[in-house]
């Protein structure tokens, strides 16, 4: 029995079919998008409040009408 096993390491044969492994590849660039989408509504979300302190900051006194 040990001739059969000898040279196969742990972990080194995929258990998906190759049909898994591209609808995986494929879910997984769905995901990739969509991250790459949030993250750019984030970084505008992140501008626009960094623009809405520094409009604060230099205008304390309009900071109650400052809405935008």
């Amino acid at each position: 029995m040990k001739p059969v096993f000898e040279g196969v390491k742990h972990g080194e044969r995929q258990l998906a079919g190759a049909g898994e492994i591209k609808q995986h590849n494929v879910h997984q660039s769905a995901l990739e998008k969509r991250k790459a989408e949030a993250l750019g509504r984030l970084r505008e979300l992140e501008a626009a409040a960094a623009k809405r302190v520094a409009r604060r900051a230099f205008w304390p006194e309009l900071s109650f009408f400052c809405f935008s």
